[in-house]
This record gives C-alpha cells, sequence and structure tokens, in this order.
C-alpha cells in the first residue's frame, strides 16, 4: 500500500486546516452553540417565572431542582447505554474470539 490511496483504492482528499476550508463545519458549529444558548438561557428565565405563578416559589429553586433532575436522568441513560454496549461487545470479542 502507498501513496495516497485507501483500501478501497480510492485517492483520499488530503486533509485541509483551517477555518477558511472548514467553513461550513464552523458555521454549523456556531449555530448549534447559539441555539443551545439560548435553551439554557431561556430555561433560567421561564421556569422560575412559572414557578412563582403555578407553584408560589420566589426563588431560583426550581431551576435548581429541574436542572438536577435532568441531569441525574442523562447520566443514568448515558451509564446504562454504555453498560449495555460494554457487555455486547464483550460477548462479541469472545464469539469473534473463539472463531479463529
Amino acid at each position: 500500500m502507498g501513496g495516497n490511496k485507501d483500501n478501497d483504492g480510492r485517492t483520499k482528499k488530503p486533509i485541509r486546516l483551517g477555518l477558511r476550508p472548514n467553513l461550513n463545519q464552523f458555521l454549523i458549529l456556531v449555530l448549534v452553540n447559539a441555539f443551545v444558548g439560548s435553551m439554557i438561557g431561556l430555561e433560567q428565565t421561564v421556569v422560575p417565572l412559572i414557578g412563582a405563578d403555578e407553584f408560589g416559589i420566589q426563588s431560583n429553586a426550581l431551576v435548581f431542582i429541574s436542572d438536577l433532575f435532568n441531569t441525574s436522568i442523562a447520566i443514568q441513560i448515558v451509564a446504562w447505554i454504555g453498560s449495555a454496549s460494554g457487555i455486547v461487545v464483550i460477548f462479541l470479542m469472545k464469539e469473534t474470539k473463539n472463531r479463529y
């Protein structure tokens, strides 16, 4: 194997570093960060107002509780998915090791 070819024999494109060659990816990254930042700002602005109107909570306690709940649920989901995929990979590795 030599040169600038991949496993299929096709010529690979050279890696181009910098913002100008990767402007599309950079703009998508900026857009996603703007949306995430606006959602966090919206949550921290609107949730206390809802808590004050609906539940009589006059502080940012509701934001803290909702953030804590969302974070713990997300961590549990990621942990379960990671554990399940790890167990599957262990069994797949044993199966392929026994075949060859």
